[in-house]
């Protein structure tokens, strides 16, 4: 047990002092959610978001001017900051003087092209000028005749509330979030939600079966693996460097999903986060339930790959045979996750053990899950790994550790299957 532990704590430790791991794993992730923040400190108090009706503090908005050649323009919305001037020399006059921010102008034959002119001095992707919302409710309210009543009601003609009927009854599902209503039905992030769990599962699990087969494919290669043979089993080494690089893997996923909450809290406006919207608790439970069984399932299968290849270089060919399954579920998940995810494909591969780590994750992020699918799944995933982890130590032996012939999955599978 002592020497399990102290392969656990090397590999730990070891992989913390990689620079690649603390660049890609830690870095990365807190880099991204230190520019969301900003980005969103920077545009939060801009009032460059558009609403629905006139805002109740105009003065949030900065004074543009409009230069009407089509002379459509007979009246300007109330309390709006925009100001009808005689033509372009007088609007360039008046961006010198301060007098206005930009200008619109309106060309002679905009009613049979449609197009307005927007002037600023300093137009940039990143700059806060956003404002074409005025010009569009002026062009509206002037072509309908100046009915303010029947513009606002072409602005904003109705209410949208969506109600997901395909969703399970109340108690039933597991992951009830706490966002509702027409903001959350009409937001981006909440619909591409489900299809970032996916991306997040997937590569959190990948992140971590690929470092145990790169590390054992190395030790082999540069014949360490020799070495500590000599005073450690091959199941004590196994165990050890599933837990020690599972710790690492987890520490990095946790960085991430911590990133990630900071991007989501402070940076709501840049990623459109509907308000008081959260993510459910059980839903962070669940998911990394799901993750360390992920991970346990597929290290494993990637140890036994990483026991067969003899040099570094063929690694790639080994990952794609383990990978395979998860990738397929990883595929269905981004394709199925606002068409069917309570469809029989989807539910089917949530049950399904190698696949579904990405899929029920992405199901409970859907919500919907019946607690009956979620357990079945769980526990058909703990059944398969214990069996995959004592199929892997077959191939924890001095005959596949030591040998240098090339990788192949028909190797891969007889040797599983003790069938060399």
């Amino acid at each position: 047990m002592n020497k399990t532990l102290l392969i656990t704590r090397h590999e730990f430790l070891t992989t913390l002092r990689r620079r690649s791991f603390q660049v890609v794993s830690l870095g990365l992730p807190i880099f991204g959610a230190v520019v969301l923040i900003v980005i969103s400190i920077i545009r939060g108090g801009t009032g460059t978001e558009i609403p629905s009706s006139i805002p109740d503090r105009p003065s949030e908005f900065l004074t543009e001017g409009i230069v009407d050649q089509a002379g459509l323009i007979e009246a300007l919305p109330v309390d709006l900051p925009l100001v009808l001037l005689d033509d372009e020399d007088a609007a360039q006059q008046a961006l010198i003087n301060g007098e206005v921010n930009a200008y619109y102008v309106v060309p002679t034959d905009y009613i049979q092209r449609g197009e307005v002119i927007y002037v600023h001095p300093e137009l940039t992707p990143m700059s806060s000028h956003g404002q074409e919302w005025m010009i569009s409710r002026t062009l509206m309210l002037n072509l309908i005749g100046g009915d303010v009543v029947l513009t606002d009601i072409v602005w904003s003609p109705m209410e949208v509330f969506i109600t997901d009927l395909s969703a399970a009854p109340s108690g039933e599902d597991v992951t009830s979030g706490s966002c509702t209503g027409a903001e959350c039905a009409s937001s981006i992030f909440m619909g591409l939600l489900p299809l970032l769990m996916v991306v997040m599962l997937f590569m959190f699990i990948t992140l971590g079966a690929g470092m145990i087969i790169r590390n054992i494919t190395t030790e082999k290669q540069d014949k360490l693996i020799e070495i500590v043979m000599l005073s450690v089993s091959p199941r004590q080494m196994l165990t050890g460097k599933l837990i020690g690089l599972g710790a690492a893997s987890f520490l990095a996923s946790l960085t991430w999903l911590l990133s990630l909450f900071l991007a989501a809290k402070f940076g709501g406006s840049t990623l459109q986060i509907p308000t008081g919207f959260s993510i459910p608790a059980s839903l962070i439970f669940w998911a990394i339930v799901f993750f360390l069984l992920g991970y346990a399932l597929y290290a494993s299968l990637m140890a036994g790959a990483g026991a067969l290849v003899p040099k570094v270089k063929d690694i790639t060919n080994a990952t794609w045979v383990v990978i395979t399954p998860l990738m397929a579920g990883y595929l269905v998940g981004v394709f199925i996750h606002g068409i069917a995810p309570h469809g029989a494909l989807a539910i089917g591969l949530s049950l399904f053990p190698l696949t579904a780590p990405v899929l029920m994750v992405m199901r409970l992020t859907v919500g919907g899950v019946p607690i009956w699918q979620l357990l079945l799944s769980v526990g058909l995933m703990i059944a398969t790994t214990i069996f995959i982890v004592r199929l892997v130590a077959r191939t924890f032996r001095a005959q596949s550790l030591l040998s240098g012939e090339p990788f192949s999955a028909r190797k891969y599978f007889a040797v599983l299957l003790d069938r060399a």
